[in-house]
Formats: structure tokens, C-alpha cells, sequence
């Protein structure tokens, strides 16, 4: 996403997803519990619907991809699980931890989880999410 248009495609992937969370909420029944769940540049958008959608998130799942670097109100995120693989060349260890730091500072309970492998979820990855939901 650029950055010149960064605010203008925010909005409108935060009114899809809040439409087609509406839609599914018309035909199924939801319980309240929405774990908003993205990877690469998807976990930035995640933790954007999050922080400006329509429903409140119980929870947001970043997989190897960071926060958006323009949102201060984190603490709408409410629970983050946070994971990188060692070997990731995108996501940075020195972003990862920038990124556990300021969900620290936010106040927002941060669950960081490293796992052997690269920019790409693996069986170790879907174990800890896995655990991560039950949690909720």
C-alpha cells in the first residue's frame, strides 16, 4: 500500500471487511469473539480493521508482518498474538521486537512467538495459534 494513498485504501479494506463481517453475522450466529488474523502486509491490515472497524476485536493475530506504523491507539487491539519466523527476511527481528515494545508501552497484553522457519507459517506457527485461541 502506498503511502500517498495509504489513508483512501485503508478505509476502503476496513469497509469490506466490516461489510462482509456484517453479511456473516446476517446469516450465521456469532458469539462476540472476533480474532481479526493476518499475515505479511494482511497482519498490518488486521491490526488496522481492528483499531478502526466497525467490531470490536477480541484479539489480533500477526503473522510475520508488523504494525501500522501509522496508528497510535493501540490499545483497541485489546489481546495481540505476535509471531516471526527466525529466518524471515521481511520481517525483521529488530521490527518484531519494535513492534512487542510498543504494544508493551500500549498497555496491550502481547503473546511474541519466534518459530524455526522464514516468512511463512509452519506446523510449530499453527500449534502456538492454536493454543492462542483456546486462550480466549
Amino acid at each position: 500500500m502506498a503511502r500517498r494513498d495509504r489513508e483512501r485504501m485503508t478505509g476502503e479494506n476496513v469497509r469490506y471487511i466490516d461489510a462482509v463481517m456484517a453479511d456473516v453475522g446476517s446469516r450465521y450466529p456469532l458469539d462476540g469473539t472476533i480474532v481479526y488474523h493476518g499475515f505479511s502486509h494482511g497482519a498490518t491490515m488486521a491490526a488496522r480493521t481492528a483499531i478502526l472497524g466497525e467490531r470490536e476485536a477480541t484479539a489480533v493475530m500477526l503473522l510475520c508482518g508488523k504494525l501500522p506504523p501509522e496508528q497510535q491507539n493501540l490499545g483497541a487491539l485489546r489481546r495481540v498474538h505476535i509471531a516471526r519466523g527466525r529466518s524471515d527476511r521481511l520481517y525483521k527481528l529488530k521490527e518484531f521486537e519494535e513492534d512487542r515494545k510498543k504494544l508493551e508501552a500500549s498497555g496491550v497484553p502481547c503473546v511474541g512467538f519466534s518459530f524455526r522457519g522464514g516468512h511463512a507459517s509452519t506446523q510449530d506457527y499453527l500449534e502456538a495459534a492454536s493454543a492462542f485461541l483456546a486462550s480466549l
